[in-house]
């Protein structure tokens, strides 16, 4: 009996890739035994300084696998295993837009499967206006619109900074001179504003 069982599926399997062959099938009607490729997972997104690699699982019943990068920026490897792939990218100058790519992975008669692959812009800031300037008995707040793409900003005064108040509402920067100038030579001071990876940013404030 399970000879007999082993002559059938051994006949349908050889059915099923003759079918395959002689159609042209993309898609086998019996994947357990048509030449195939699973990935997992089928999608990688990387920020724009991403330094570390991420890892995809290969699974295929053809002849070894070989997984080539369609952009120059992605880079792919072998790990350890034969069933795991390695893939890093290069830095996003971009500060606009993401990219996508793709790495094609093959196996022998196997339809090629792609792995998509995104990577996010660079973080960027921009201060308007990028200076401030107040008078010897000024008082008043002034706001400072800050412009970036990511999630999260923050300010840090520096340490001759004292003379001013500054707080973060929304995307605005507001400062404001605690006291008056009372010496005769007007003093300046400067306020960090960063924001992810962005280039830090330098407001300079500066009192009559």
């Amino acid at each position: 009996m399970e000879l007999s069982n082993f002559k059938l599926r051994y006949f349908v399997a050889t059915v099923a890739l003759i079918l395959c062959a002689l159609l042209g099938l993309t898609s086998c009607p019996y994947p357990h035994c048509c030449p195939h490729i699973t990935v997992n997972p089928k999608e990688l997104a990387f920020t724009a300084n991403e330094s570390g690699s991420k890892t995809v699982n290969i699974s295929t019943n053809a002849s070894p696998w070989v997984a080539i990068p369609a952009e120059s920026w992605i880079h792919a490897s072998q790990g350890g295993a034969t069933t795991i792939l390695s893939v890093s990218v290069d830095p996003n100058p971009n500060t606009e837009y993401s990219r996508e790519g793709q790495i094609v992975v093959t196996a022998g008669e196997a339809p090629a499967v792609m792995i998509k692959i995104t990577q996010a812009p660079m973080d960027k800031i921009e201060l308007n206006p990028t200076s401030l300037s107040f008078e010897p008995n000024d008082k008043v707040e002034k706001r400072v619109l800050i412009m970036t793409n990511a999630s999260e900003w923050s300010f840090t005064p520096a340490s001759n900074a004292s003379w001013l108040e500054c707080s973060k509402n929304d995307n605005e920067l507001i400062v404001k001179p605690k006291e008056n100038n009372n010496i005769s030579s007007a003093r300046s001071a400067m306020i960090s504003i960063t924001a992810g990876s962005a280039e830090t940013q330098i407001l300079m404030v500066t009192q009559k």
